[in-house]
């Protein structure tokens, strides 16, 4: 149920925008073609729509911590 929650937020909120970006982004790409060489390394292109979502459904399936103390744990991920 939470999942779908943040998935559906995701979609009505950032969705549209994440694909106009994206659109727009792949439109520049195709007009200036090839010339920067380091266009054709896959690990410098910008990622697919479905690697995203991707990202968000390991996120959203990574296993709960149990912490003690929720203020230290985030102090401690934080830096």
């Amino acid at each position: 149920m939470a999942a779908k929650l943040v998935c559906d937020i995701f979609d009505r909120k950032y969705q549209a925008e994440y694909e106009a970006e994206v659109s727009e982004e792949e439109r520049l790409a195709e007009q200036q073609g090839s010339k920067n060489i380091f266009d054709q390394i896959s690990f410098l292109t910008p990622p697919k729509k479905t690697a995203l979502r991707d990202e968000l459904e390991s996120y959203l399936n990574t296993d709960i911590e149990a912490v003690d103390n929720v203020i230290q744990w985030w102090i401690d991920k934080e830096s």
